[in-house]
């Protein structure tokens, strides 16, 4: 068994999820998400990136090449633009204000960790 096929099934029973609504979720068959998990089969870049997404999680994690689930958490606004995050070191830094936002449909969240 690989060791993306491993993070998959951990990820997936961590979340109470089935490869179906996995599946779905990232829009592929039902027998691809299978072959995934059961190691005959690896993703295309952009089915992993989706995966990674879906289980919010980075894609490092994903095929072993780092021990961190979620080294992105955040989209940052400052005052000049949007920046990526890690949830380690987000803070608010003094004399700027930022403002955290889903990276997924762009609400406004609370600030702070």
């Amino acid at each position: 068994m690989s060791k993306l096929s491993e993070k998959l099934i951990t990820l997936l029973n961590k979340k109470k999820l089935t490869q179906k609504q996995a599946a779905i979720s990232i829009g592929i068959t039902e027998a691809a998400m299978s072959r995934y998990l059961r190691g005959l089969r690896e993703p295309k870049i952009n089915v992993l990136v989706s995966l990674a997404q879906f289980l919010e999680v980075s894609v490092d994690y994903l095929v072993g090449l780092s021990d961190t689930q979620n080294p992105i958490a955040h989209w940052v606004i400052v005052s000049d633009g949007w920046y990526p995050v890690c949830s380690a070191c987000w803070q608010e830094p003094p004399g700027r204000q930022m403002t955290k936002y889903c990276p997924n449909c762009g609400a406004k969240m609370e600030t702070g960790k």
